[in-house]
C-alpha cells in the first residue's frame, strides 16, 4: 500500500539528506535554523514519521494509542500499557521550549532539537482517528511530550 509520495529537496540542496520530505499523511520540514516543522494530516505511517524525525536528529517515538481517548484521562493517554517510553523528569516545564505551536493537527508544530534536554526525547502519541473526518470512534487526540531517551523508546 502506498502511503504517500516523497517530494525531494531541489537539486541545490545536498543530495545526502533531503531537507524536506512530504507525504500525503504528514509533512516534515527541516529548516535552515535547525528547527523541524511537523504537520500531521493522518497518522497512517507512524514508523515512517519516527524514522524521518530520527534522521533529522530528533530522538523520537511515534505510536498509536491503543484505546479510545474519550474513555481515558489525558494522563492515561500517554501512560498506556506497553508504551516503550517513560516520562522525562521535569519535562512539563521544558517541553514548551522543545515543542511549539498552537494546534498540532490543523497548523502543525515545531520541534527545537537544540532545546531537547540531555537524556530526553520526544514522543508523539495519537489515536487512530487523527486526520480522519468525520472521526470514526470518538474525538481525535494527539499528544507530544518529553520522554526519557532509550534504545527501546527513542532509538538512542
Amino acid at each position: 500500500m502506498i502511503i504517500g509520495v516523497i517530494a525531494l529537496a531541489p537539486a541545490s540542496r545536498p543530495a545526502s539528506h533531503p531537507a524536506h520530505a512530504e507525504l500525503a499523511a504528514w509533512t516534515v520540514v527541516k529548516r535552515a535554523d535547525g528547527t523541524i516543522f511537523v504537520k500531521i494530516r493522518e497518522l497512517r505511517d507512524p514508523a515512517g514519521l519516527q524514522a524521518t524525525l530520527r534522521a533529522d536528529g530528533v530522538p523520537a517515538s511515534v505510536v498509536f494509542y491503543p484505546g479510545h481517548p474519550v474513555e481515558q484521562s489525558a494522563w492515561s493517554f500517554v501512560h498506556f500499557k506497553n508504551n516503550p517510553c517513560q516520562e522525562y523528569s521535569g519535562g512539563e516545564n521544558q517541553a514548551q521550549n522543545v515543542l511549539t505551536g498552537q494546534d498540532p493537527l490543523r497548523v502543525g508544530f515545531t520541534v527545537h532539537p537544540s532545546a531537547i534536554p540531555r537524556g530526553a526525547g520526544v514522543q508523539i502519541v495519537a489515536n487512530s482517528n487523527v486526520g480522519y473526518y468525520p472521526q470514526q470512534q470518538g474525538p481525535m487526540a494527539l499528544f507530544e511530550w518529553l520522554v526519557q531517551a532509550s534504545p527501546q523508546c527513542t532509538g538512542s
